[in-house]
C-alpha cells in the first residue's frame, strides 16, 4: 500500500508549497499548530508524514519530532523538505518500527484510511503512547 503514494509525492509537494492546497494551509496546519500550542507536548510522532511539511512546521514549536513515512516516493520528498529541520525521519510503517521511547502526541493525518489492518495499525500506535499521550 505505501507505494500507491509514490506517484503523488512531487505533486503534493508542489501543491503545498505553492499554496494551492488550501485545505493544508488554511485548515489542517492551523488546527495542528493550535493543538500543539494548547497541549504543549514535549515529543510528537507523525505517522504517515507524507511530504513532511506538517512535521517541519511542528518542529519549529517542539524539540522532539519523529516522522514515519513508508512510501519510498513520499519519503524521498520528506527527506528533502525536512533537511535541516531536526526532525527524525523513518522510512517504515508504524507496524515495523522498533522505538524504545513513547510520545506525548501522535498524529496520523490523512493516513489511517490507507491501512490494510486498522487493528494492527492502532496496536502499533498504542505501544508508542505513554499514560498522558494524545492520539489524533
Amino acid at each position: 500500500m505505501p507505494e500507491s503514494w509514490d506517484n503523488a509525492a512531487e505533486l503534493r509537494k508542489e501543491q503545498i508549497e505553492s499554496g494551492l492546497d488550501i485545505t493544508f494551509s488554511k485548515v489542517f496546519l492551523p488546527y495542528y499548530l493550535n493543538l500543539v500550542t494548547d497541549f504543549r507536548p514535549s515529543s510528537v510522532l507523525e505517522v504517515g508524514c507524507g511530504t513532511g511539511h506538517l512535521s517541519s512546521e511542528l518542529s519549529k514549536l517542539i524539540a522532539k519530532v519523529v516522522a514515519i513515512e513508508p512510501s519510498p516516493g513520499m519519503h524521498t520528498v520528506a527527506r528533502e523538505v525536512l533537511n535541516g529541520s531536526g526532525v527524525q525521519l523513518i522510512n517504515k510503517r508504524v507496524q515495523d518500527i522498533k522505538i524504545e521511547q513513547t510520545f506525548d502526541l501522535i498524529l496520523s493525518h490523512m493516513c489511517i484510511q490507507t491501512t490494510n489492518n486498522i487493528g494492527d495499525f492502532l496496536g502499533s500506535v498504542r505501544v508508542l503512547m505513554n499514560e498522558g499521550s494524545c492520539f489524533v
